[in-house]
């Protein structure tokens, strides 16, 4: 009898040893689990902070007391001395440095001009297009000779040009500050069988527009950007403003996407 009082106070303390234990691992994981809401970024002098919510992934602005100025944004991009902002309501539009809503923004860019400068050319060479580049502000002297990136066969293409539609095309290492969407400076459009295409992916499109480096393209009834979209995508698209870029969805909703090509669609 002593024996089964004994296996029973036995058995009784580790079942109660394996509830604590089962009770300590429940309560780390759910203190584990509730992420905090992220600080994205302080404004004016500190007055305001921006919040990433962790729930929803949508964003909300505080006073330093923690009181809400505006709340479910779903983006929030930031510019030299403004932002730009989706509400829940779908609406785009800025914010300046007073939180005042704006329609309209002026994003000066300050740059330091004693950054690398490039100079692309395109020559043909025998049966292929040459794609060279040279530094050229390091280099003054051209002691370092320009640098063949492609060589691209004639019969490939009838055309080739840069993003400003010239065989030559001169950029530096500012490039892409204050235009967030832009193409990579080195890109280069071919021209083939009354198509046109992007040579760096192989593919050919029915229509290419490039504007502000901006590059759309129209493949079939569906219009994409590059590099943002692998595929096009939507019935229309405009041109980038800032961050983002209004369409039209396939399914004919309006909304925006942003420079990574997420979508942004009123609910």
């Amino acid at each position: 009898m002593d024996f089964l009082l004994l296996w029973h106070q036995i058995c009784k303390r580790l079942v109660m040893k394996n509830l604590l234990l089962l009770l300590a691992f429940a309560f780390t994981f759910s203190s584990s689990a509730q992420v905090k809401d992220s600080l994205v970024r302080s404004w004016h002098n500190k007055d305001y902070k921006i919040y990433h919510r962790a729930t929803d992934s949508t964003y909300y602005i505080a006073t330093q007391s923690g009181k809400k100025v505006y709340d479910s944004l779903k983006f929030v991009g930031f510019l030299s001395n403004s932002m730009q902002v989706i509400d829940a309501d779908n609406n785009m539009f800025y914010l300046d440095d007073s939180l005042q809503k704006r329609t309209d923004t002026d994003n000066r860019s300050f740059v330091c001009g004693t950054v690398p400068h490039y100079e692309l050319e395109i020559k043909r060479k025998g049966k292929n297009y040459e794609v060279t580049v040279d530094e050229t502000f390091y280099d003054a002297g051209n002691q370092t000779p320009a640098e063949v990136m492609h060589e691209i066969p004639v019969k490939s293409a009838d055309k080739l040009y840069f993003i400003n539609k010239q065989q030559q095309y001169n950029y530096t290492d500012n490039y892409g500050i204050g235009s967030y969407a832009g193409a990579p400076p080195r890109t280069i459009i071919y021209e083939k069988d009354g198509k046109k295409g992007i040579w760096d992916t192989g593919k050919l499109y029915d229509e290419i527009i490039i504007d502000d480096n901006i590059i759309r393209y129209k493949d079939g009834s569906l219009w994409g950007f590059y590099p943002v979209n692998s595929e096009a995508q939507y019935q229309a698209a405009d041109n980038f403003i800032f961050y983002l870029a209004p369409v039209t969805f396939k399914d004919g909703s309006k909304g925006w996407i942003d420079i990574k090509g997420k979508p942004y669609k009123k609910k």
